[in-house]
C-alpha cells in the first residue's frame, strides 16, 4: 500500500487442531436448538447458539485466554491468543491467528509482546496491531496491513504528534481502514479521535460535538460503525472511553444514525453502547452495559437489538463482527476471555 513501511514477516506457524472448520460448525449449529426462546411464529428477534472458539495456545491450553475479533465471508476469523509465556513464566505473550479451513496460523510480528488481529476482509487482507517490546504499558501500538501473502505493511502515523490507539480497527473490501488515534499535544492531547484511512491519505472524524470519538469498522458501502463520548461525560482519566458512549453509524454521504441499545445503562443524556462490526446489510454488532452494570454483546438487525450473551459470560461478553450470513465472532468470559462463534438459527428470513 502506498506510503507503508515494509518491516520483516512475523512468525507463522500452522498447527491442524481438534476443532473442525466453519463449516463443519455451521452444520453442527444447524442441528442444535435455539437459545433463549420457544418455538413461537410470532418471536423476530434473530436466535442464536453459540460456539467457543479458542485458537490452541503452546502452553497451558486448559487457561490460555484469547479473542475472536473478525470474520469475512469466506469463514475466516481472525484474533489473538495467549502463545507463550515470557522467561519469567508470567507475563502472557500474545499472539495474533488466522483460522481458516479447520487450521489456526499463527501470526507474530518479531519482537513484540503483543500481536492481533482485528479485522479480515474477503480477500484475506487483515488489519492489525502490535506492542514491542520497549513499551510495555501499550503506550505507542503499531498498527499494520498483513497481506495475502503473509506481509506486514506499518502504518504511517496519522499526523506527527499522533499515536494510535490499540485494539480498534476495520478494513473492508475497498482496503480502506477506519481506527482511532490520540494527539500527544495540543488541545485534543489524550482525546480519541476517529481516523479514515483510503488511497495513502488520512482524513480525520470527530462526531459533531463529541468529547471523543472512536471508528470501529467499515463495510463495502462506506458506512462506518463506531461511538462517541460526550464533552461532559469525559472522566477524569480521559483514555477511559467506556464513559456514556453512544453508538452510531456515519453512511457514506456523511448521514449519522445513532445506535443506542434498549436497557443500555442510562448515564444522564446517554446510554452505554458501543458498535464494533458491521455487514453490507447493515446488521451491527457490539456491546453495552446493562443496568447491572455487566457487559454483553448485541445485535442489530432490521432495527430489532438482541441481547448476544454466551453461556458462562460471567457478566463480560462484546460481539466484534458479523458475516454476511449473520455469523458473530466475539470474546467472553471474566478474569480469562475466551472466542466464541454465534450461529443464527431462527429470526433471518
Amino acid at each position: 500500500m502506498k506510503n507503508q513501511q515494509a518491516i520483516k514477516r512475523g512468525a507463522v506457524r500452522t498447527a491442524p487442531v481438534a476443532l473442525v472448520g466453519l463449516a463443519g460448525l455451521l452444520a453442527l449449529a444447524g442441528g442444535s436448538p435455539a437459545l433463549g426462546g420457544a418455538d413461537n411464529p410470532k418471536c423476530h428477534a434473530p436466535q442464536y447458539v453459540f460456539k467457543a472458539f479458542d485458537a490452541p495456545s503452546a502452553v497451558q491450553p486448559q487457561v490460555a485466554g484469547g479473542g475472536a475479533f473478525g470474520i469475512n465471508n469466506r469463514g475466516q476469523i481472525v484474533g489473538n491468543y495467549v502463545a507463550k509465556y515470557a522467561a519469567d513464566g508470567v507475563t502472557a505473550l500474545v499472539d495474533a491467528y488466522v483460522f481458516q479451513h479447520g487450521v489456526f496460523t499463527d501470526v507474530a510480528v518479531p519482537d513484540a509482546v503483543w500481536t492481533e488481529l482485528l479485522k479480515i476482509n474477503d480477500y484475506g487482507v487483515a488489519v492489525g496491531d502490535y506492542i514491542d517490546a520497549s513499551d510495555l504499558t501499550g503506550s505507542n501500538p503499531h498498527f499494520f496491513i498483513r497481506g495475502l501473502d503473509g506481509a506486514i505493511h506499518l502504518l504511517p502515523p496519522v499526523m506527527p504528534d499522533a499515536v494510535f490507539e490499540w485494539l480498534w480497527a476495520g478494513i473492508n473490501n475497498q482496503g480502506t481502514v477506519v481506527g482511532t488515534f490520540v494527539q500527544t499535544t495540543g488541545p485534543l492531547q489524550g482525546l480519541f479521535q476517529g481516523y479514515i484511512f483510503q488511497g495513502g491519505k488520512y482524513k480525520v472524524f470527530n462526531y459533531p460535538g463529541a468529547g471523543m470519538t472512536t471508528l470501529q469498522a467499515i463495510n463495502d458501502c462506506g458506512t462506518i460503525a463506531g461511538f462517541w463520548v460526550d464533552v461532559k461525560g469525559i472522566p477524569s482519566d480521559p483514555n477511559n472511553p467506556y464513559y456514556n458512549g453512544h453508538g452510531f453509524l456515519r453512511h457514506k454521504d456523511g448521514r449519522l444514525v445513532a445506535v443506542d441499545m434498549p436497557g443500555a445503562r442510562d448515564s444522564g443524556t446517554l446510554g452505554a453502547t458501543f458498535p464494533l462490526g458491521l455487514n453490507n446489510k447493515g446488521e451491527v454488532v457490539g456491546e453495552y452495559v446493562g443496568t447491572d452494570n455487566n457487559f454483553h454483546g448485541f445485535l442489530l438487525s432490521k432495527g430489532v437489538y438482541t441481547t448476544l450473551d454466551p453461556p458462562d459470560s460471567e457478566g463480560f461478553s462484546q460481539a466484534y463482527d458479523i458475516s454476511e450470513e449473520g455469523v458473530v465472532v466475539g470474546t467472553y468470559g471474566s478474569p480469562l476471555t475466551h472466542g466464541f462463534i454465534a450461529f443464527p438459527v431462527r429470526g433471518r428470513d
